[in-house]
């Protein structure tokens, strides 16, 4: 008798406490944070856009500016369908198991979400300063 009542107070604490487990876990990815930076860089680099198109600007070197930003902005754009297909998404059937079955596998993929959005920023820094450099 106590061991049934021992493993239901483990069963519900164990449900009490795995969405705090995740929410904990999940803020370390900074998966949401990373998003804020890119989304912060591309309204610097709108503004600078906008300024280049008003300018009409024919400079090569802008020109080369611009082709490697687009080129990165495809690749947020596949970041953000990647996180919305694999991370965001769930099934509205699913029972609250297999939500969280499923939690170690979506924890991984926004590991890797977060790296690539590193890569980016990382890029995205190394095209200005060489724009800057050559300026």
């Amino acid at each position: 008798m106590a061991e049934a009542i021992v493993s239901t107070v483990v069963q519900t604490l164990g449900t009490l406490l795995i969405p705090e487990a995740i929410s904990f876990i999940t803020s370390f990815t900074g998966v949401h944070e990373q998003f804020r930076h890119l989304r912060e860089e591309f309204v610097s680099i709108q503004g600078f856009l906008s300024t280049a198109d008003s300018n009409h600007n024919q400079d090569p070197g802008i020109r080369a500016w611009v082709s490697d930003v687009r080129d990165i902005a495809y690749d947020v754009e596949d970041v953000i369908d990647t996180y919305l297909l694999k991370v965001a998404y769930y099934e509205e059937g699913e029972s609250s198991f297999e939500r969280y079955a499923h939690k170690p596998k979506k924890l991984l993929d926004c590991h890797k979400l977060n790296k690539k959005m590193d890569n980016l920023l990382s890029e995205l820094k190394h095209i200005s300063e060489r724009r800057k450099r050559y300026d």
